[in-house]
């Protein structure tokens, strides 16, 4: 009878471990868990079909401060800019194809990460498929477009502020997310 209690008790017991009904916004942990794990290119050359701006706010070797917190760590860390791109910016919302819960706002993916990209830019709640492998989940997903900025875009190298690692090549971050460093 004692046996037969203590499998009962242990058996309910991983049943109930598994009822875990907290649904946290994923939160990357690690610098791997957020725009380094693909592999980025080092330089403008690397970038194809990316056209390279010619007359930058902040031209590549620029020290900024970022003022956005796409991530944590990035809110007003320093940043030196590797790469400046015109193209058009979408802010989207996609649920990743890895279960985490779905993701608002989320900024930013470019024209030329938008399978079947257009000649003109898309619109404000078009569904669109991305090729952009940033997030955990995010690559291949379809994705909704929420906000639409024909702008040019930065890739960055930042000390993350919260483990005080290096971040190379983080895209994007549009100009009125950074400031130039005094």
């Amino acid at each position: 009878m004692k046996k037969t209690l203590l499998i009962l008790g242990a058996a309910s017991a991983l049943i109930l471990a598994g009822c875990d009904e907290s649904k946290k916004p994923y939160e990357p942990e690690l610098d791997t868990e957020y725009n380094t794990e693909m592999k980025s290119p080092t330089n403008q050359d690397e970038m194809g079909d990316y056209t390279v701006a010619e007359n930058p706010t902040f031209p590549i070797g620029t020290t900024v401060i970022i003022k956005s917190e796409h991530n944590k760590g990035m809110k007003d860390a320093k940043a030196t800019i590797v790469g400046a791109y015109e193209t058009v910016a979408y802010s989207v919302t996609y649920k990743p194809s890895n279960g985490e819960p779905e993701i608002s706002d989320s900024k930013w993916i470019v024209d030329e990460e938008i399978v079947d990209e257009n000649d003109v830019a898309f619109e404000v709640g078009d569904k669109v498929t991305t090729t952009a492998n940033r997030q955990p989940g995010m690559q291949g997903t379809e994705v909704t477009i929420e906000t639409v900025r024909p702008t040019t875009v930065y890739m960055v190298d930042y000390v993350d502020s919260t483990n005080d690692k290096k971040v190379s090549n983080y895209k994007w971050l549009i100009e009125d997310e950074l400031i130039k460093e005094k």
